[in-house]
């Protein structure tokens, strides 16, 4: 009669504990998917083993043709060192990128003329004012992904 009670409580912990671990695998898949959404978007990463400036821009023929292109930067990248610079789902398919290694006259350009400024800057506009410049932007086709990589190689 005393075996039974001992039984009992085991059964009765053995239920509890396998309740513990759906919990646990609950939590499991929530973290798997916030790690998810956290990837999601446009990342660059910088393996030229030296630092890099990067600036980005999208246009968009919904926006005002004033406001048609965004562009920002400068961000600074240090050796081995990978950024978000559009987070969450890929809106568009197309992204543009400029980078610049100053210390070696590096560039990762294109063909795609967009304004910049000297120092950190936002711009909405396709005419570059008097204290902004061009630089030739590359096009890059994320074909329509949710998430990208894109790697500055020397």
């Amino acid at each position: 009669m005393t075996s039974r009670p001992v039984v009992l409580a085991l059964v009765l912990g053995a239920l509890a504990s396998s309740t513990a671990l759906a919990g646990t695998d609950d939590q499991k898949k929530e973290q798997v998917v916030a790690k998810q959404a956290a990837q999601d978007g446009f990342r660059i990463c910088n393996l030229t083993g030296q630092p890099v400036e990067v600036a980005k821009a999208t246009y968009s023929a919904r926006r005002a043709v004033e406001e048609s292109f965004v562009s920002e930067g400068w961000y600074q990248f240090e050796p081995g060192q990978c950024q978000v610079l559009w987070a969450g789902k890929l809106q568009y398919r197309y992204y543009l990128v400029f980078a610049q290694n100053k210390q070696v006259n590096r560039e990762w350009k294109g063909d795609i003329p967009v304004c910049v400024g000297h120092d950190a800057f936002t711009l909405k506009s396709a005419v570059c004012r008097s204290d902004q410049y061009r630089r030739l932007f590359m096009q890059v086709d994320t074909r329509d992904s949710d998430n990208w990589t894109y790697n500055l190689r020397p």
